[in-house]
């Protein structure tokens, strides 16, 4: 499994966007959403994390559903010196900006 972290922006969007045209980019540019393993996986992995970063996973759509029915997307963060897991939003209209990173993933480069 390959990991590539993409801006918003390079995926051609210069405005506010939803996920789910971010979601459709993202495939289009051969890139696949990170199945929510491999996303909470990579927090025993990514060590040379810095601090204040957060890491947003482009997960499937309802792969992460917490108890009030809400879909989430796993974020990997460092602060306080400690390393974290937190989730984020994953509704088709959530909206975010092209400063905004997500990490993909390609079987095959």
């Amino acid at each position: 499994v390959n990991l590539f972290r993409i801006k918003v922006k390079d995926l051609g969007f210069n405005k506010p966007t939803t996920l789910e045209k971010i979601y459709k980019k993202i495939k289009k540019k051969n890139y696949n959403l990170v199945s929510p393993d491999i996303a909470l996986r990579t927090r025993l992995i990514y060590k040379e994390q810095k601090k204040g970063e957060w890491l947003r996973f482009a997960t499937p759509l309802k792969s992460m559903i917490d108890s009030d029915n809400v879909p989430h997307l796993p974020k990997l963060g460092k602060a306080l010196d400690k390393y974290f897991i937190e989730t984020y939003w994953s509704y088709p209209g959530a909206v975010f900006h092209p400063h905004n990173e997500f990490v993909v993933m390609k079987y095959d480069i």
